[in-house]
């Protein structure tokens, strides 16, 4: 419901019929159901309808310790992609590699010089935002597509954006807006979830008593990842 609607943390909601999907098939817990929702989709619709990710294809995301950058580190190494994972520090580059990231990369420069020519991906997964996408820009390859999903640097528009100058030649510049999930589009990640036999990332648990505790946690941005409230 995010925040088109009161009632995302009741017990029990009255909910449009457009805000639910049918799961027809998942061998998921409940708690594992909870963390796919939006993070999932997210990271699909940027993938896929965006960055239309391929298996040959050599992806960077920016932002990887976020949930939806652990989800599509996630969904691109089981794709068969070479996945480049980058942050701000090494914290969480184990646990990167333990869902399929290729390589980690601390990111403190620009991309766009400290990268070599044949470290250079195709495809880039911006979750940052405005703060460093014309970095990204020039960081992907000549053909290669860079997706604006995030905008995690807290910017969250860009001041005297100039298109023809600022977007390198043959480069392609995308985004993806998360308010328009599809039955399809769901039953197509479950599928995926299914086949591969993902475990879809959770950080923290809290029964719904805590739920104070949980948002606490959420906003100090000391979860590490997925929270799931428990009712």
């Amino acid at each position: 419901m995010n925040k088109s609607f009161n009632g995302s943390y009741a017990e029990y909601c009255l909910v449009p019929v457009s805000h639910c999907f049918h799961i027809k098939r998942t061998t998921l817990s409940w708690t594992s159901l909870a963390a796919v929702g939006e993070t999932y989709f997210t990271a699909w619709g940027s993938l896929f309808e965006s960055l239309n990710l391929q298996p040959q294809d050599h992806l960077l995301v920016r932002g990887s310790t976020s949930t939806v950058g652990q989800s599509a580190v996630q969904i691109a190494s089981k794709l068969g992609c070479r996945v480049t994972a980058a942050a701000r520090n090494d914290m969480k580059f184990d646990l990167l590699k333990s869902i399929g990231a290729t390589n980690c990369i601390i990111d403190d420069k620009p991309l766009s010089t400290s990268l070599k020519k044949e470290d250079k991906p195709t495809k880039i997964l911006e979750l940052i935002g405005p703060k460093t996408l014309i970095d990204s820009l020039h960081a992907v390859k000549k053909g290669g597509i860079v997706c604006n999903t995030g905008i995690l640097g807290d910017i969250f528009t860009l001041k005297d954006f100039e298109p023809i100058k600022s977007i390198p030649n043959g480069v392609f510049l995308s985004a993806f807006y998360s308010n328009y999930p599809t039955q399809q589009t769901i039953d197509d990640i479950f599928a995926f979830i299914d086949h591969y036999k993902l475990t879809p990332l959770v950080s923290k648990i809290f029964p719904f008593k805590n739920i104070s505790t949980a948002h606490v946690i959420l906003e100090t941005g000391k979860s590490g990842g997925k929270i799931v409230v428990e009712i």
